[in-house]
């Protein structure tokens, strides 16, 4: 018997819809890993970067002081994109504690979700 390979166009399809409809949901936390906010692609916050077929896909948040999140001064060190809905982490990034102290400050994250290649 014969064994079937998912084809390139199923792979993308995979990528495209699959993943933006279902791991849209970013959280930023901070150095004690509590949820300072969570914003989906529904929010102007958090977007998708990328071009379709583009590997790695990145999902790209732009967070400022005067969100109404934010209580000044809040330091945050991690964000995780989850699968919506879920508890499911499926990526986790560390990044050097930024603090927002005023207003104007500003933080961009990105993420990068890189998927293997089909040979």
């Amino acid at each position: 018997m014969s064994r079937g390979e998912i084809t390139q166009g199923a792979y993308e399809d995979i990528r495209e819809e699959y993943v933006k409809d279902n791991y849209d949901t970013m959280q930023i936390l901070d150095d004690e890993d509590v949820v300072v906010l969570e914003i989906d692609t529904s929010d102007e916050r958090l977007s998708w970067d990328h071009t379709t077929g583009d590997n790695p896909m990145r999902l790209v948040a732009v967070i400022t002081g005067s969100d109404e999140e934010i209580s000044l001064p809040q330091t945050v060190s991690k964000s995780v994109i989850k699968k919506t809905g879920t508890d499911l982490a499926v990526s986790e990034r560390s990044t050097t504690e930024f603090t927002f102290q005023e207003e104007e400050d500003e933080l961009t994250i990105r993420h990068k979700l890189e998927f293997p290649e089909l040979e």
